[in-house]
């Protein structure tokens, strides 16, 4: 997303989530479609595969709508739909399914939230040098970094900025 706000190079978990929306998705249309060309007879090798690629689609649909920028949890069922469709589809398959692309990309947005999510933690409720002098533990605060690396630790597939974290 071309509108990620952070501080510095690094996007902050907010604008990161801010990207992305689900309302427009739709399954039952795709699924009626489907199923359809599927019950056609004598189907086409055209037809053979765009049900195949609808199947993928759908998969990944169900999980996006699944998914929760709260909840890493959530998207382990994004992460197997994007991994099956890998796994099933042709290159040439996968590059004319855009939704994939998007898929992966949001699934590395979410994953990239809860990184941020953790560095914003990080920062903030650590000790401070005292205007008075000397060193001030009034705003120490674990409750929020560890809120963050266990979202960051339950989320499927762990970069390696986010193991370093």
């Amino acid at each position: 997303c071309s509108s990620y706000k952070g501080v510095g190079d690094k996007p902050t978990a907010a604008s990161i989530a801010a990207c992305w929306d689900h309302s427009g998705i739709d399954t039952v249309s795709l699924i009626k479609a489907s199923k359809e060309c599927e019950a056609f007879p004598r189907q086409s090798e055209c037809g053979v595969t765009l049900v195949k690629r609808a199947r993928t689609i759908l998969l990944v649909r169900e999980a996006l709508l699944k998914c929760s920028w709260t909840d890493s949890k959530s998207w382990v069922a994004l992460m197997k739909a994007l991994d099956a469709g890998e796994a099933d589809l042709t290159s040439e398959d996968l590059g004319a399914l855009e939704e994939m692309s998007k898929g992966r990309a949001e699934f590395n947005d979410a994953r990239a939230a809860t990184e941020a999510a953790v560095r914003e933690a990080m920062a903030d409720g650590k000790s401070v040098l005292a205007a008075t002098g000397g060193w001030s533990h009034a705003s120490i605060s674990t409750k929020e970094v560890g809120r963050a690396l266990e979202e960051l630790e339950t989320f499927p597939r762990i970069s390696e900025a986010g193991n370093s974290l």
